[in-house]
């Protein structure tokens, strides 16, 4: 949201990934193989609400069998692992989309307008999986601040809306508008995927990787 307004970029030579020149203060996000490793002029990555409710769901595969030209990623780390897993499964060649488990969407193209198309067709095709009702809502949001579920959609979730965080948080007054923002979309995930009988959930492992990695 500041990077029309302040000095947030690090200039990168893009075959090594490191900064270029190496003197610059800021560092480079720790998704920045997730982009370099894709063999396109534009990588996008988004966590959209859609490509969440997607990679949640345990029947990704069958939901995206229609739409093709879509790999299906495991979760993994962001970063190295993500990185790592991408290499052996995304081929450009015939593949347009990535779907990161418990993560988000990757897509890219030749243009800044035509890998928003993509984004904009892949929202449209899937935009029929954001379906809850008040009811679902509700017990999402209750199942979210309560604790009770114990476990997390995403790194995004586990990292900077824990439970322990959500109880410390008299009536959800956040501080900050963009976590409100991320509880506000967990719970729309979560409320549309009450009635799918298997979900994927990060396991105790991968959330203490998260919670206690010092890049995060």
């Amino acid at each position: 949201m500041d990077a029309e307004t302040r000095d947030i970029f690090v200039s990168l030579n893009r075959r090594s990934g490191l900064p270029n020149p190496a003197h610059q203060i800021q560092r480079s996000s720790i998704e920045t193989k997730l982009h370099l490793l894709i063999n396109a002029p534009v990588v996008v990555h988004v966590h959209s609400t859609t490509s969440l409710i997607v990679g949640f769901r345990e029947d990704v595969e069958e939901l995206l069998e229609r739409f093709g030209r879509t790999v299906v990623v495991p979760y993994r780390r962001p970063g190295n692992l993500l990185a790592d897993e991408l290499v052996n499964l995304v081929d450009t060649s015939i593949h347009d989309f990535a779907i990161l488990r418990n993560h988000g969407l990757l897509i890219w193209g030749n243009s800044v307008e035509e890998a928003w198309a993509q984004v904009l067709r892949f929202e449209s095709e899937f935009s029929k999986v954001v379906v809850y009702s008040q009811s679902d809502l509700d017990e999402a949001k209750r199942l979210l601040r309560s604790g009770d579920l114990n476990k997390y959609l995403t790194p995004d979730h586990a990292v900077f809306l824990d439970s322990h965080r959500l109880e410390s948080i008299e009536d959800l007054q956040f501080q900050s508008n963009w976590m409100k923002q991320m509880y506000d979309q967990l719970c729309i995930v979560l409320a549309s995927s009450l009635h799918s009988s298997n979900l994927s959930w990060l396991d105790s492992d991968e959330v203490q990787s998260l919670q206690n990695w010092e890049a995060e």
